[in-house]
């Protein structure tokens, strides 16, 4: 579109993107108990763009490209010891090379992670499972600081670059139209070079129940803890400070669709609702007393209804969905859709 703040008499420009994806990928029966897995994957991307325009203030001239390539090879074993037993084992190398030429940088990352997972389940009516994920990355991103200045500012890298995930849950399905899965989540992500380091723990419920063959219904419950610091230096003394963000995330979901049949066609009516409710505590605060600390706290509905038609060559629908967003520290921000 036309440069903001300018009287344009001619402006023109154009942008092509060009991605490439080749996937290859193996498996070797080694024995009835074990198999063994090898996949690579290519992913290329670049996108060009320019603009020629000219206005009151002169003529404006931009031409802008960058280059993104992508190498990821995965393996992984799968092991069945037992019937009722599943472990399996893995690991990923990924290499990204970009190249910008508008700031002219050219970027390698490497990622190495690893992957461990078992699964149980001794009776039709239950199951269980933990997984385990490792990753490090070796990001060249950095702040260049200044190490001459007064205060000397070091340079730090600006990813959290060390990052572990543990997952663990069962399911149980008591009857065969009842099912109920529950799940915990612990992760965390770190970066020595300025002290960072992000955790949180979820839990999460769901229930699923299927009465009639024709009607599904769920309720889920998640809960989120999240506590994440890190050193940041604030100008113009750049002193050292500990920034703060730690809280609770609440996700209630509820969901029910039913399928049937009218005027000789099927039919299906759903119904979605969810509630987020945020309660977080950040600091240092920026304006005033950079010692204390602020609130973030957030409160989301979002409801949807619809009908759908399953035509046998067409499939319309409609949906009505209403959102009320209530920020309490940012009420200028409240909005109802």
């Amino acid at each position: 579109g036309p440069l903001p703040g300018a009287d344009l008499t001619r402006d023109r420009s154009h942008a092509t993107l060009d991605a490439h994806v080749l996937d290859l990928g193996g498996t070797w029966h080694a024995t009835e108990m074990a198999t063994f897995h090898l996949t690579y994957r290519l992913n290329d991307r670049s996108q060009t763009g320019a603009l020629d325009a000219r206005g009151l203030g002169g003529f404006v001239g931009v031409v802008t490209s960058h280059h993104v390539r992508v190498h990821r090879v995965t393996a992984d074993v799968a092991l069945e010891p037992r019937p009722d037993l599943r472990l399996g084992a893995g690991a990923t190398y990924a290499r990204r090379d970009a190249r910008f030429t508008l700031t002219d940088d050219r970027v390698a990352t490497d990622t190495v992670s690893a992957l461990g997972e078992v699964r149980w389940q001794p009776r039709p009516w239950f199951e269980g499972w933990a997984r385990y994920r490792n990753e490090q990355i070796d990001d060249p991103l950095v702040a260049t600081g200044d190490p001459l200045g007064a205060p000397p500012l070091p340079a730090r890298e600006i990813a959290l670059t060390f990052s572990n995930r543990g997952t663990t849950g069962v399911r149980l399905r008591p009857w065969t139209w009842l099912s109920v899965r529950y799940e915990l989540i612990a992760e965390s992500r770190e970066n020595a070079t300025f002290r960072a380091r992000s955790q949180s723990f979820g839990n999460s419920v769901l229930v699923t129940a299927t009465p009639k063959p024709d009607l599904l219904a769920s309720v889920g419950y998640t809960r989120r803890d999240v506590d994440s610091r890190a050193d940041i230096l604030i100008a113009p003394a750049y002193t050292p400070v500990r920034s703060l963000q730690r809280g609770v995330e609440t996700v209630v979901t509820g969901e029910l669709d039913w399928t049937f049949r009218l005027l000789g066609q099927r039919w299906t009516a759903g119904a979605a609702v969810t509630y987020v409710d945020a309660a977080d505590v950040v600091g240092p605060r920026l304006e005033g007393d950079q010692l204390g600390t602020s609130f973030f706290n957030l409160d989301r509905v979002d409801g949807s209804a619809s009908l759908t038609l399953h035509h046998t060559w067409i499939e319309p629908s409609i949906e009505f969905r209403l959102i009320d967003y209530n920020e309490r520290v940012l009420p200028r921000n409240d909005y109802r859709a």
